[in-house]
């Protein structure tokens, strides 16, 4: 036999012809018109595929999209008054239905005040059904920030010379400096001026030639006069109080270690921290300098107890010590002589927190600290613990909550959105073998979505 590609036809002995039908780069035999249907058929499903859609008797469609004929699968139809939304049938209860989205007409910057109308052009936001240019200004049809566009900087129209190293900051064209002695740089506002910190420097706040008024200071860019500011205390609880203008700074004088009873006093050297406007040690002076004994190598327990590093000790509470990996715990510890035994300081009752440090009677070692945890009720395996509410001892020491339980008030219960099923926390809103209710089984070709079976559908649009 021979091939003929002009003809498109195979030449048998015999003279029996075969037809033949370039598609694409594929050459394909066909026996008939069925034949040639699947042939289209497959390739048009593929295509569809390839446009990430699904192909529902014959067309591409999005199945994901807004098709409330073809809604998450070819043939799934919404109901009345439904819409499809990401693959989804919904009612939009207290939004409004648009093409494909539930959709909040007041501030939806696609749907601004009806469905379809989208912001852009000269806004840039959506606010309370209509749009706007939302700290913006409208300059040549479009909206605009004029703080940071280098072709409108400061006003309409206002460039700045980009080849020349300029850009826009806060309204003004400058070139970025690290000649001011700020140390992290700063701009320039003129191209022969000084490098200014426009962040701090109360002339330039914010922006070249932004000055600040009588008794307030340039703080991060922005003019302040340091009145009813949030403070944080040494306890972690915070207060509101009238802060004092320091450069570039708003400071609590009474505990700012930088500003530590008048500006620019720093704590150092034998003090560390700022305690009621006066520098003081939160530690142990040793050789001029303020030092945590607890964990200094060089002064370990005392000033001048110094651990040997080169054999492995370190200081931790205040004691030399090696680690250590074969402790009772198992958890890794400390020997606390070279020959000693692997000793856990956070649970041994002997040395608690630290070597030869012993909890009194009635006392366990919880996490490094000697305590009665208020009560022998309160103590399970050497620590601390709430039955009330603890997982591992829910209720009394060693009872353990099972799974996804947690303890409430002394009892193992499920999850809000879970309920015992054989005696394991379920979640029946999408457990397919206990689907809205314990022991109801979704089939082989189904799912749980939300309490109700459902078929499987995939991305091509077919149910299987």
């Amino acid at each position: 036999m021979k091939f003929d590609p002009i003809a498109g036809s195979r030449t048998h002995t015999n003279m029996r012809r075969l037809s033949w039908l370039w598609i694409g780069s594929l050459l394909v035999p066909l026996t008939g018109c069925e034949q040639l249907l699947e042939i289209l058929e497959n390739l048009d499903q593929q295509s569809c595929e390839d446009m990430g859609m699904a192909s529902c008797d014959g067309l591409c469609v999005d199945v994901y999209s807004s098709d409330t004929a073809n809604c998450g699968a070819c043939g799934l139809a919404c109901g009345d008054g439904e819409i499809c939304e990401y693959g989804y049938c919904t009612t939009c209860d207290g939004a409004t239905a648009c093409p494909g989205r539930c959709a909040d007409l007041q501030w939806d910057y696609e749907n601004c005040g009806g469905c379809g109308i989208v912001c852009g052009g000269e806004s840039n936001s959506c606010e309370n059904g209509t749009c706007v240019c939302l700290g913006g200004t409208v300059c040549d049809g479009a909206c605009t920030d004029t703080q940071y566009d280098t072709y409108h900087c400061g006003a309409c129209g206002s460039a700045c010379d980009e080849m020349a190293g300029e850009s826009c900051v806060s309204g003004s064209c400058v070139t970025y400096c690290d000649d001011g002695g700020m140390g992290y740089g700063g701009y320039r506002c003129e191209a022969d001026g000084p490098c200014l910190d426009i962040y701090s420097d109360p002339a330039n706040c914010g922006g070249c030639g932004v000055a600040c008024g009588d008794g307030e200071i340039c703080e991060w860019g922005a003019c302040t006069n340091c009145q009813d500011r949030e403070t944080w205390r040494n306890d972690g609880t915070s207060t509101t109080i009238d802060l004092t203008p320091c450069p570039g700074l708003c400071a609590d004088l009474t505990n700012d270690p930088g500003n530590c009873g008048g500006c620019g006093i720093a704590c150092g050297g034998e003090t560390n921290t700022c305690q009621d406007g006066a520098c003081v040690c939160a530690g142990t002076v040793c050789n001029g300098a303020c030092t945590d004994t607890s964990y200094d190598s060089y002064n370990c327990g005392a000033c001048g107890t110094t651990c040997d590093e080169a054999g492995g000790e370190l200081c931790n509470n205040g004691s030399c010590v090696t680690y250590c990996e074969d402790d009772p715990m198992g958890w890794g510890g400390y020997r606390c002589e070279p020959d000693g035994p692997c000793v856990e300081i956070y649970s041994d009752r002997a040395n608690c927190g630290g070597c030869g440090i012993a909890c009194g009677d009635g006392e366990v070692c919880d996490w490094g600290t000697c305590s009665d945890c208020g009560g022998p009720e309160n103590q399970c395996g050497g620590f601390c613990t709430d039955v009330a509410w603890d997982w591992s001892n829910c209720g009394a020491c060693g009872n353990a909550c099972e799974g996804a339980e947690s303890c409430d008030e002394s009892r193992c219960v499920c999850p809000i959105d879970a309920v015992q099923c054989d005696g394991v926390c379920t979640a029946t809103a999408w457990d397919s073998a206990n689907c809205g209710a314990c022991g109801n089984v979704c089939t082989d070709m189904g799912s749980c979505d939300n309490g109700t079976c459902v078929l499987w559908s995939y991305y091509d649009g077919t149910v299987r």
